[in-house]
């Protein structure tokens, strides 16, 4: 596997940047990535991403908080509530008004929670093994 390519970036909250690769254009549609070593969006959507787009939609793939080329503490002190929070607003900061969520692993809880607190904004979820679904 090939380094990880450095994309476009975007301040949200506090100061903190959000890093990110985009493809294409119409309905938007945002990657959230899983959780792990190594996570990144770039990792978990590579191949996926360009081909969405070539079927006209740009595609927003970004790392979250706390992983790949994104804002990273020195502590892991990025709570659940910032990286559902990340998205919002980096969705925000990169005009996505409404959009898909395609949510993997982590990323598929942190997707389910933006559609039940935002659900004028997301239109559509995808989710691939979401996290967030068994009781606690």
């Amino acid at each position: 596997m090939s380094a990880v390519p450095e994309g476009k970036y975007v301040e949200i909250f506090d100061g903190y940047r959000v890093h990110y690769h985009e493809y294409g254009e119409g309905p938007a549609v945002i990657f959230v990535h899983g959780s792990g070593p190594g996570a990144s969006g770039w990792s978990n959507f590579r191949l996926n991403a360009p081909e969405i787009a070539a079927a006209g939609f740009r595609c927003l793939v970004p790392d979250m908080l706390g992983y790949g080329y994104s804002s990273i503490t020195e502590t892991p002190t990025f709570t659940y509530k910032d990286l559902v929070r990340g998205i919002v607003e980096f969705a925000a900061a990169v005009g996505a008004e409404d959009y898909t969520l395609v949510g993997n692993s982590m990323g598929g809880a942190v997707a389910i929670t933006i559609g039940l607190e935002h659900p004028e904004r997301v239109r559509n979820l995808v989710l691939m093994a979401p996290g967030g679904l068994e009781d606690r």
